[in-house]
């Protein structure tokens, strides 16, 4: 019997695996992987399919193998410790004002939040946004910031959000020879479901639809 299971590494090779081991007949009380990036899906496979071994089941890498086993409640210092100015409290971890602000920076999408009220609170500002933006658009309603000939397809879809019948729409255009594609979801209270807005995400793809085989990590191609 042996309790070494080899993958590609690709997500669906670690659901597997990790199935396999989880399967048998004593199945074990750790799990050792070669990386974070594989323990990650390992955790995420067992979270999501073996809740009862997830309370047996620690998942390890070789790099953190003191790692405790899995506990959804788990608490952390920084989830009730001081802040220092500038810091805020989300639900998987903590980051100062100026981290934040730099990530949205760097994401490779565009992002435009809108309230429950239709108006304009939040956009990202990258290097390369695909429709540019200006802080005058806040509080605007977003079907303002649309051509005339799109605001009732924008404001349909916000009905639609409002009202509970779809969660996200998308849609993609050629704009000066690059493929944009544009998607709208559904923001809503994770407790309540109650509808808090909607967050248009718009991402350049051009380079992205060229991509062909695959470049792994390991290959220094990059």
């Amino acid at each position: 019997l042996s309790l070494v299971v080899s993958t590609d590494l690709s997500q669906e090779q670690v659901y597997k695996a990790t199935e396999e081991l989880l399967n048998l007949k004593k199945p074990p009380t750790a799990i050792l992987t070669i990386n974070d990036y594989v323990a990650l899906d390992a955790i995420q496979y067992v979270k999501r399919h073996k809740k009862e071994a997830a309370k047996k089941a620690a998942v390890m890498t070789n790099a953190i193998a003191e790692d405790p086993p899995i506990n959804e409640a788990e608490h952390y210092d920084w989830q009730d410790g001081t802040l220092s100015e500038g810091e805020i409290v989300l639900p998987t971890g903590v980051l100062r004002l100026k981290e934040l602000t730099a990530i949205f920076g760097i994401l490779p999408v565009d992002l435009t939040f809108v309230d429950k009220d239709d108006r304009v609170r939040f956009y990202s500002e990258g290097k390369y946004r695909a429709f540019p933006r200006t802080n005058s658009i806040i509080g605007r309603e977003v079907i303002n910031c649309h051509p005339p000939k799109s605001m009732h397809m924008v404001q349909k879809i916000l009905d639609g959000f409002r009202a509970g019948e779809r969660e996200e729409a998308e849609f993609w255009i050629n704009m000066n020879e690059r493929m944009i594609y544009i998607r709208y979801f559904a923001i809503r209270d994770t407790e309540n479901q109650d509808y808090l807005g909607c967050l248009e995400v718009t991402q350049d793809i051009t380079r992205i639809q060229q991509i062909d085989g695959e470049c792994r990590l390991l290959d220094d191609t990059f």
